[in-house]
């Protein structure tokens, strides 16, 4: 092995390294800075779509 082969290795190595921890920090920060999920795992998209119905005393509700 070469001191240049041993080099690369290493480069190769930090490079992938580092994609991967840039990769996972945007995929975490996107995951939790999203809005399109509430604290119950319910989509906020359309919150029109929940009215209606009864609330918890069984009376109407629109």
């Amino acid at each position: 092995m070469t001191i240049g082969e041993d080099a690369t290795s290493i480069g190769d190595q930090l490079v992938l390294n580092t994609r991967f921890k840039i990769t996972t920090s945007f995929l975490i920060s996107n995951i939790l800075s999203s809005d399109s999920v509430n604290d119950n795992g319910n989509s906020n998209k359309n919150p029109s779509q929940y009215s209606g119905g009864e609330n918890d005393n069984g009376e109407s509700v629109t």
